[in-house]
């Protein structure tokens, strides 16, 4: 098993294909394609954050990633096509890759000298039947290993869904903490008392108002605008006033008595 630095193998300007193997799963979890030590970079800025967090079960567990050598001496074209077919082949067979993509960026039209040569390294390797109906299933992309979109609810299933939730102990727990909630804030208006503005406060607004670019009303506008208000209809006013009270005290009723429920 090659952990480090210290135990490289001695690689020529080549490409090549490698695999990352768990040792506690005994299954790979990467497979990639490169040059010289690109096998054996495990530093975070080398590698994805689903390979960094795999790094991180297996360091504390005592171990170390398994580096394992797929193919050797490829071109680049060759390898990235050899890159490919390990990716299929090991989805195919259900194993969770970290990579990105499937691999093969380099194009996914080899060339007669690619296909020959690849061949020749995987020529006395055998497959099981399985393993070659796997691989087939990972090349076709069946409609079963896509990743199933998820269905938007309905307004009447959203409405079951937040009724189902509200249950009769979480009702009677919002009713007791709004009830807090409110004897809090009345019991604070209490020991406030009236509210009146101090000096300094009076002071302050007088200012600003006179600063402002609306003057404070004339004599002759406020006589007007008392002649305006009628005893009729500050009787109308006060009584729409009130009825509005009522409409505003029968909904927090309402809504008290439903959270109760």
């Amino acid at each position: 098993m090659h952990t480090g630095f210290t135990d490289r193998p001695k690689m020529a300007d080549d490409c090549y294909v490698y695999e990352h193997w768990r040792p506690d799963l005994g299954e790979p979890f990467y497979v990639g394609k490169g040059r010289k030590n690109r096998a054996y970079e495990l530093a975070a800025y080398r590698r994805n954050r689903h390979h960094l967090r795999i790094q991180a079960k297996l360091a504390q567990s005592g171990l170390s990633v398994e580096v394992r050598l797929v193919a050797e001496e490829l071109s680049e074209e060759e390898a990235f096509e050899a890159e490919y077919e390990r990716v299929l082949f090991w989805r195919a067979h259900g194993v969770i890759l970290t990579n990105m993509s499937d691999g093969g960026e380099g194009g996914r039209n080899p060339s007669q000298e690619v296909r020959a040569k690849l061949s020749k390294i995987h020529k006395g390797k055998t497959l099981s039947p399985e393993h070659k109906a796997a691989f087939c299933r990972g090349r076709k992309k069946p409609a079963d290993r896509l990743k199933p979109k998820r269905r938007l609810l309905s307004k009447e299933e959203r409405r079951a869904s937040l009724m189902a939730s509200w249950t009769p102990e979480r009702r009677a727990a919002q009713a007791a903490v709004t009830r807090q909630r409110l004897e809090k804030m009345q019991a604070a208006r209490r020991a406030r008392g009236p509210h009146e503005h101090s000096d300094e406060t009076k002071r302050v607004l007088s200012e600003k108002i006179k600063g402002s670019k609306f003057p404070p009303r004339s004599a002759e506008w406020s006589e007007r605008l008392s002649r305006a208000w009628t005893p009729e209809r500050r009787a109308a006013q006060a009584a729409r006033i009130a009825a509005e009270n009522r409409r505003r005290a029968r909904v927090v009723d309402a809504h008290t008595s439903t959270v109760e429920k």
